[in-house]
């Protein structure tokens, strides 16, 4: 008995000494978790404000929000127009410009372009003018051209050219480009017009149409309703359904020449880069961008998408024409400035 409590006070001595080294290992452990604690804190207070320094819209405990309709959120662009400038005329508009009318051409068309500034096109020559006349290109010719483009910028300073490959098939790239210059270059105008280069485009008729419209935000065109997708495997504008499902483009304007207010060009540029691209630039443009800015197109029956009568009398109450050879440019501009012309 006597050694069963002997043995019972040789254990209690054991524990009690034992005790302050337990005690040492057991604050040493909850330092140790506690500043880990400390720095795991510290680190995700150091995320959280570099996320919302770079990304402002980003509200952290929130899922992000893709509605463009509201200015603080992140939106989803599907087509950011990722292509840079190889000739730019960051200048070109000014104070005073009124209108900018840019023409959309290809790479190989000099005699074009060189019979447009010799023509209707003149009317933005010299440094008091209000009017801008700019040459809008791709990319992707051969050597020889492109050096010929270089020299055709340096003389005339009037072309812009970004690095998508010039095609028929990239019309809808070289449109949105066109939005993206006067988005970036160009607010300060009142109008602007879209061209191809073998229209003719009285100047005076149109901004007498331009100034008649009561909108802030308008395109003017040539416009076509209800017109189905072409599903003739053999047209040049053949559309199979997976392109375009609906059974109907949305109202549009003719791609050979429309006009807009300036103030619809952020909206269009915005759209444009919500919206899947689409090949067939005046749909895209002016149908399906114009949809979900919620710009309206506004009819004038002076856009002729036809080829009228290559005469100034024909041209004497027309806006645009289409399909001109270089020669009848230049046949239809003369005898419109002819006083004595008799129609």
């Amino acid at each position: 008995m006597i050694g069963s409590i002997g043995q019972k006070d040789s254990w209690l001595k054991r524990v009690c000494c034992a005790l302050p080294r337990f005690s040492l290992v057991w604050h040493c452990l909850s330092g140790v978790f506690i500043l880990c604690l400390v720095i795991n804190g510290i680190l995700y207070l150091q995320n959280t404000l570099s996320l919302t320094r770079h990304h402002p819209g980003i509200k952290t405990g929130k899922p992000e929000r893709t509605d463009i309709s509201t200015a603080n959120t992140i939106e989803t662009i599907v087509n950011p127009h990722n292509y840079s400038y190889i000739l730019n005329q960051p200048g070109a508009c000014h104070a005073n410009t009124v209108l900018i009318m840019i023409v959309c051409t290809s790479m190989k068309n000099l005699q074009e372009r060189e019979a447009i500034r010799n023509t209707w096109g003149a009317v933005g020559r010299g440094t008091k003018s209000n009017i801008t006349v700019l040459f809008l290109i791709g990319s992707g010719g051969s050597e020889d051209l492109q050096k010929q483009i270089f020299n055709e910028s340096n003389h005339y300073k009037d072309i812009i050219q970004e690095s998508f490959t010039d095609s028929y098939r990239n019309l809808s790239i070289k449109s949105q480009a066109m939005l993206k210059w006067i988005n970036s270059f160009c607010l300060t105008a009142k109008y602007a017009l879209k061209t191809d280069d073998d229209m003719y485009v009285n100047v005076v008729n149109l901004l007498r149409a331009l100034k008649k419209q009561t909108l802030e935000k308008f395109i003017l065109g040539y416009v076509f309703v209800n017109a189905p997708p072409n599903q003739n495997k053999k047209s040049k504008w053949y559309t199979p359904h997976k392109d375009f499902s609906e059974k109907t483009y949305p109202r549009y304007t003719s791609g050979t020449a429309y006009s807009m207010s300036v103030k619809a060009v952020p909206d269009l540029y915005k759209a444009s880069q919500m919206i899947k691209l689409f090949w067939l630039e005046d749909i895209y443009i002016t149908g399906l961008c114009a949809r979900r800015a919620k710009i309206p197109q506004i009819n004038d029956w002076g856009f002729h998408y036809t080829k009228p009568a290559t005469t100034g009398c024909a041209y004497r109450n027309t806006i645009t024409g289409h399909q001109n050879t270089i020669q009848e440019m230049y046949k239809i501009h003369k005898e419109l400035l002819d006083p004595k012309l008799k129609c």
